[in-house]
């Protein structure tokens, strides 16, 4: 059974660049809405308390 994302927004975080590009592409082809990305945790906290996600 393929999993489906569709309809779920998605927050990533990742400090390697190919594969925080990897993720998102990943999840949008299971239908999620990449809302949100950054490479580093310090550019991700202030982003966390602005958006809204699921995942």
């Amino acid at each position: 059974m393929p999993l489906d994302l569709a309809g779920l927004r998605a927050f990533v975080v990742e400090d390697e660049a190919l594969l925080l590009m990897t993720l998102e592409d990943m999840l949008a082809d299971l239908g999620c809405q990449v809302v949100a990305s950054a490479r580093h945790v310090d550019e991700a906290l202030p982003v966390a308390h602005d958006v809204a996600v699921d995942v």
